[in-house]
């Protein structure tokens, strides 16, 4: 989506009859914890890889996903190697044959959690997955994996809550370029292609711990991280909603947004999504289109003026809260050849079969709602057949894409010789990203202004609700 990127103490007190409650229920208290673990999504971290290996930290199992069938109790050190023959994923653990399978593999966290009643002394112990407390009035509050945080009133005073064994579960995946840490499982897979696929699939909290500080930067505040926070669940949620039925829900990348797994966290990041846990955007009752951008260069647009379809809630507005001298009045000189080549690239890239010999003329065709961005533009020059060529590009984002642009907020001068020949151009602009819904720079602005990250949401997206429990 873009290229942006401590823990409060909280004071729990659990009743000792709750917590009996939830020694005498633990099968119940299970089923509310996974109920609201539901809320995963799967995102396709290596797509085509020849080979591919793992190692784990923490309590976890090698399964066929097909038949259930425990491979192996996975030790803390091993290293799983997975290669492919004659269509076949075939394992090594430690250098070692482990064997060859057609079925879809899954490293899974394994279930041992558990609650123990000992005299006033309360303890907790988990393998990593998360915990949920259930009072006496049924409500169920999510402990996280953090239990040092909390606190036990017993009849003995208060006492801090101890996970009895506190090794954080992650899943260390080494493949082409990316050597990186993950919580939740891992799936491998072989693809239609034949080579190995490596999905992640986490609930989506976890999966935001490592979206939020790699789309905008810790230093952008708490208010401008929750609402990075809320757009960024949204929008894994939509996605997963329309992809349910694809083998992954989400890129790590900017294609959908940017994961880096465990090593990108943040506490400051993760404090923002656990604050604003279960919140979702909505409009009408329905998830929104949560997308954001890095810098709006001073105004947003209509999404039928950027993209192609009209969205209600992508409006266009004034942006007096995106101030930065990062991403304002950037300027872009080519030459004629250079000119030539990149818009070539960018017709190609949009799917355009025409090709120029020379570019002699950009001409401007129409301009968004806002009056900021170049809605439409008109190139024309001569073809690789040296015939006139003329290619009219729309709308402002494919502009923006053509040209190769950060922003299609500009304005240009074209240099001519004696005869009138285009020499070069100078483009002068501002902004980063297409223009829709939340700049993050503005985020920022409005959360150092003393705005609060709903605020923020509601005035990027028109007319929204910000509702809990994920909007159900």
């Amino acid at each position: 989506m873009g290229n942006l990127r401590h823990s409060v103490f909280v004071t729990f007190f659990i009743p000792v009859m709750a917590l009996l409650l939830i020694f005498q229920l633990t099968s119940s208290l299970y089923a509310k914890t996974a109920q609201a673990e539901t809320h995963r999504v799967r995102v396709g971290l290596i797509t085509n890889a020849d080979k591919l290996a793992f190692k784990t930290t923490g309590k976890y199992q090698l399964i066929n996903k097909k038949s259930g069938e425990i491979i192996a109790n996975l030790k803390p050190g091993e290293r799983w190697e997975l290669t492919v023959n004659n269509n076949r994923m075939v394992l090594t653990k430690n250098g070692e044959p482990a064997g060859e399978f057609n079925d879809p593999l899954v490293v899974q966290g394994a279930t041992a959690t558990q609650v123990s009643i000992l005299s006033a002394v309360t303890t907790i112990s988990s393998n990593g997955s998360n915990l949920a407390a259930l009072s006496g009035d049924g409500k169920v509050t999510n402990l996280g994996t953090d239990l040092s945080k909390y606190q036990v009133r017993s009849a003995s005073g208060v006492q801090p809550m101890t996970a009895g064994n506190s090794e954080l579960a992650l899943i260390t995946l080494e493949g082409p370029g990316n050597t990186k840490r993950y919580r939740g499982d891992m799936e491998f897979k072989i693809s239609n292609t034949g080579q190995l696929v490596a999905i992640n699939e986490l609930p989506v909290e976890e999966y935001l711990y490592g979206v939020v500080p790699s789309e905008m930067p810790v230093s952008f505040g708490l208010e401008a991280l929750k609402a990075q926070a809320l757009a960024a669940r949204t929008y894994a949620l939509r996605a997963a909603l329309n992809n349910k039925n694809m083998d992954f829900d989400l890129a790590p990348t900017d294609a959908s947004q940017v994961y880096g797994g465990y090593d990108a966290e943040s506490p400051m990041a993760n404090r923002a999504v656990q604050e604003t846990a279960g919140e979702v955007i909505t409009y009408q009752g329905q998830l929104i289109d949560a997308v954001f951008f890095s810098s709006s260069g001073g105004f947003t647009d209509n999404s039928e003026d950027v993209w192609k379809n009209y969205v209600p809630y992508l409006r266009w507005k004034e942006d007096p809260y995106d101030k930065n001298d990062k991403h304002y009045n950037w300027v872009v000189y080519n030459t004629v050849d250079q000119l030539t080549n990149r818009v070539n690239q960018g017709l190609a890239q949009l799917g355009y079969q025409q090709q120029f010999g020379q570019v002699q003329a950009l001409e401007e065709v129409a301009r968004t709602s806002s009056g900021a961005r170049v809605k439409a533009m008109r190139i024309n020059g001569l073809g690789l057949d040296g015939s006139p060529l003329t290619v009219e590009v729309a709308n402002a984002d494919r502009v923006r894409v053509v040209l190769g642009l950060k922003s299609s907020l500009f304005t240009w001068e074209q240099q001519r010789d004696e005869a009138g020949n285009l020499t070069a151009i100078t483009i002068t602009g501002s902004g980063w990203g297409h223009g829709l819904g939340m700049s993050q720079y503005g985020a920022r602005g409005m959360a150092e202004q003393g705005y609060n990250y709903r605020q923020i949401l509601q005035y990027y997206y028109t007319g929204v609700d910000i509702v809990p429990n994920y909007g159900r």
